[in-house]
């Protein structure tokens, strides 16, 4: 019988426990093989670790400061997590932070049985390197990791086309696996159909907004009124008038997705400037936005994640100069164009629902279940 496990930051079992679940996109697919009657474990940092192993943490601070990789082996190892890694079928890790934290029970499970491992790929070749001269080492452990995961699940293709010119031997065990969102969540709801709609809304804490750019931007747009959802310590402290700062980052219990929702329905436009990376920022934010039919301006980044489906000026607005004035232009243009806003809203929802549905998530998540028999 299949045993899946799925390893989690955080945020999951307790909303799963309450029943507080509201939308399932940040579950990667868990849920839904829950209900398909598969037997689905999820592991949590903080469950049952080794608290007191100073060697573990020690181990932590080590790899994650000399060679820029996340390792926090001390919040996840224990016999209680091996155990559970040692009678599971099939295993996905969300997140690269997820996939170096169980390395060492990763290559204990992979000596005494098969599972299949499943990576999610989201910034893993796009670490900013504290130490450069310590790269070849940085690579390593990348390697390291790669050799005992079955399937890398890139989120972006980017990042999944940067990954294979620096290492063309992953091509085979390299997917390109769309984020998606829950787009029957995120869906304008009769009572907020008809709410004012004159915000333009930021949403993000991830070190690839960037919030300078970002702020130049309010200030130079005083004529128009901004909110900001976010935890990021410079823009939380911000002290400007068109600005309404809330505090918000998903599994901090800042704010409910409903909360979240409502939010988005007083919106115009979502932006979201970000520095230049290979990473997919802004991804799920991009795609709320774009579900509940808000017109979304980003940042044309190298990691931008599908320039084959999401077509600039169509589905969304791609700003290739990322210049405060070019936003500010652009900004002006879209909110006050009547025709624009219904016409990459409506494109926006189409797209959405036809591409980066959860349904097409999930889909994609059995078949990976169902290839490994």
């Amino acid at each position: 019988m299949k045993k899946i496990t799925y390893v989690f930051i955080n945020g999951r079992i307790k909303n799963i426990e309450e029943n507080t679940v509201e939308s399932t996109e940040f579950y990667y697919g868990s849920l839904f093989l829950k209900s398909q009657g598969l037997d689905v474990n999820i592991v949590e940092f903080n469950d049952n670790p080794v608290r007191d192993s100073i060697s573990l943490k020690l181990f932590d601070r080590i790899l994650s400061k000399y060679f820029s990789l996340p390792f926090y082996t001390s919040k996840v190892t224990s016999l209680k997590n091996l155990k559970v890694f040692l009678k599971t079928t099939d295993l996905f890790l969300i997140s690269e932070s997820a996939g170096f934290s169980v390395l060492p029970m990763l290559i204990i499970t992979k000596l005494f049985r098969k599972v299949n491992v499943n990576l999610f790929v989201m910034g893993l070749y796009s670490k900013h390197l504290r130490y450069p001269k310590l790269k070849m080492f940085h690579k390593m452990l990348i390697k390291i990791l790669n050799h005992f995961v079955d399937n890398l699940l890139f989120l972006g293709k980017g990042e999944l086309e940067k990954a294979l010119r620096i290492d063309s031997k992953i091509k085979e065990k390299s997917i390109y696996f769309p984020w998606c969102v829950d787009s029957k969540f995120w869906k304008v709801s009769d009572e907020l159909k008809n709410k004012s709609k004159d915000k333009i809304i930021f949403v993000g804490n991830d070190g690839n907004r960037d919030y300078v750019l970002l702020t130049e931007i309010a200030k130079k747009l005083p004529q128009y009124n901004f909110i900001f959802v976010t935890n990021i310590l410079e823009l939380v402290d911000l002290k400007l008038e068109n600005v309404e700062i809330i505090q918000g980052q998903w599994g901090k219990n800042f704010l409910t997705d409903l909360e979240l929702k409502e939010i988005y329905s007083s919106a115009r436009i979502s932006i979201i400037p970000l520095k230049e990376s290979s990473q997919p920022s802004g991804q799920s934010v991009a795609l709320q936005s774009m579900s509940l039919g808000i017109p979304v301006m980003i940042s044309d980044t190298k990691g931008f994640w599908d320039r084959n489906i999401l077509i600039d000026k169509k589905h969304l607005i791609l700003v290739k100069d990322n210049y405060a004035q070019d936003w500010i232009e652009q900004i002006d243009i879209l909110y006050n164009s009547k025709d624009k806003l219904k016409s990459i809203s409506q494109n926006a929802l189409e797209v959405t629902k036809s591409e980066f549905s959860m349904k097409k998530f999930n889909n994609q998540i059995l078949e990976l279940i169902s290839d490994q028999n």
